[in-house]
């Protein structure tokens, strides 16, 4: 396929970070705001003055630095900072020397968020505290991560290598519309401010996937993040990585369409360094191009085109998706034509031939599927929103495969009340068959359901599903659209969505 010459642009923003958890709001598992004090608090007047300018350094997922000024009473012998979670107490970590002002916890937990402050100590005497800072993960519930008023649209997620959450979405609040990245800083407890990577993006008129896709790569040792869209003319596949949290982009053509051709729908997986892209081309054929994260894209293997399923003529305009299996190596599913009129979704892996049929509407032209792909271990799974007539109870399906050759009986999933009908948008799935479909509010289709919004499903075996909001016992009643989940390393999940009612982007950790 003919390439551009690829052409790079770093893109930057000045992140505005003070001290960690600085005036930081974060919000609670109960859905209320729960704002994190960052001036003097604790221990006052005492007679030794407080350290000051304490600062967070560093925060990973498994250790915390720290840095302060002296406090300026004579005879200080040593400095004790102390330790709380957001709701116990502070409790004393090994002090140092008077003449250290740096301390490391080496003692965190991942998914856990912290306050610290430092206190001087003279002879045996602690002094007064100084003021607090807040580091770590967000805690569990809702969080308000962009707007409200932001006019943010398709929204994707992803997790960093702490296990974090980041987002990208469309944000119109100023024209022209831009994609946008912003993500978790455990040093600041709070979201990095918004980063603009471009505004040369094709607009999404489907439905079905975000007009950028987002994934990190876990597996490798790069730390990188990769954005990928379809230029706003439809001319050509474009990318950005970064390799430093979301500060900077360095943007690249992965492919160039044929002369009357376009390309939308793009889709992406990292692993082990490398990158796995696929897209649409003018809706009725789909591409692979794979290469490693610090290859040019133009020096990638040649692109592959993939096959419809045995009993189709052609593909179907509708959003693929591609996923890695325990060993890092990829496979796409999509749509297929059937000669029956059937819409067929289908599993390729790049390296084969042939397309295997997951499953047939049976001879009915949905007009409005959509599916996705995971793998437990190397055994592949899908969920497919498929009405097999026009009257189908209930549309979404899960498929479960050892080897993606052949694929068992769909398992039909409960609805909240006539509520879920409408497409799901992202499929995880554990090594233990753990699994969770996140849907689109169904108020979009009038009806609320049961028990909020928007619907996620959830299987602990595969077998036995239960449909309802994420936390029951703190609904919202958000309007939600692009609704993505992501899976923690502690088997967790993450959702991120639209809030269509104030234009913001909601983020939920499940406690």
């Amino acid at each position: 396929m003919q390439r551009k010459s690829s052409r790079f642009l770093i893109i930057t923003t000045a992140l505005a970070l003070s001290a960690c958890g600085s005036s930081t709001t974060s919000t609670a598992s109960g859905g209320s705001d729960a704002s994190i004090d960052s001036g003097p608090v604790g221990v006052q007047d005492t007679g030794i003055a407080a350290p000051t300018q304490f600062t967070c350094t560093s925060a990973s997922k498994n250790a915390a630095g720290f840095s302060w000024q002296a406090s300026p009473t004579p005879g200080v012998v040593g400095y004790v900072v102390e330790r709380a979670t957001l709701s116990g107490e502070f409790e004393a970590q090994p002090g140092v020397g008077g003449k250290t002002l740096t301390f490391a916890d080496l003692t965190v937990t991942q998914f856990e968020t912290y306050r610290y402050r430092v206190r001087a100590k003279v002879a045996d005497k602690l002094g007064d505290s100084s003021n607090e800072v807040t580091v770590g993960a967000p805690a569990p519930g809702f969080h308000t991560a962009v707007g409200p008023g932001a006019l943010a649209t398709d929204v994707d997620l992803a997790l960093d290598g702490n296990g974090d959450p980041a987002i990208v979405y469309v944000a119109s609040d100023t024209p022209p519309a831009a994609v946008v990245f912003s993500n978790w800083n455990r040093k600041t407890a709070a979201w990095n401010a918004p980063v603009k990577i471009t505004s040369d993006f094709l607009p999404n008129t489907s439905g079905g996937s975000p007009v950028a896709a987002i994934a990190f790569d876990h597996a490798g040792s790069s730390g990188t993040f990769a954005v990928v869209w379809a230029s706003a003319d439809g001319q050509q596949l474009d990318w950005a990585l970064s390799s430093d949290a979301g500060k900077t982009w360095q943007q690249e053509t992965i492919a160039v369409s044929p002369a009357g051709t376009s390309y939308a729908q793009p889709a992406i997986a990292l692993g082990n360094s490398k990158a796995h892209v696929t897209w649409l081309q003018d809706g009725v054929r789909l591409f692979y191009a794979t290469g490693t994260l610090s290859t040019p894209a133009k020096n990638w293997t040649a692109d592959k085109e993939a096959p419809p399923a045995a009993t189709a003529d052609k593909l179907l305009p509708f959003a693929p998706s591609i996923a890695l299996d325990a060993a890092q190596a990829p496979a796409i599913a999509y749509f297929s034509h059937g000669k029956d009129e059937s819409v067929i979704a289908t599993f390729w892996r790049p390296d084969e031939k042939n397309a295997r049929t997951i499953q047939s509407s049976g001879g009915y032209a949905d007009p409005s599927p959509s599916l996705s792909l995971a793998f437990k271990g190397q055994a592949p799974r899908a969920a497919v929103t498929l009405h097999q007539s026009p009257t189908t109870n209930a549309a979404v399906w899960f498929v479960t495969s050892s080897d993606g050759n052949s694929w068992g009986t769909p398992l039909a999933l409960p609805v909240d009340g006539a509520a879920s009908g409408q497409k799901f948008t992202r499929l995880v799935t554990s090594s233990k068959d753990v699994s969770a479909i996140t849907y689109d509010d169904p108020k979009i289709g009038g009806s609320g359901g049961k028990c909020g919004n928007p619907k996620l499903a959830l299987t602990t075996d595969g077998v036995a599903w239960t449909t309802c909001s994420p936390d029951t016992a703190h609904s919202r009643a958000d309007l939600a659209a692009s609704s993505r989940i992501a899976l923690g390393n502690d088997g967790k999940r993450w959702l991120a969505w639209q809030n269509l009612d104030d234009k913001s982007v909601v983020v939920w950790r499940e406690p």
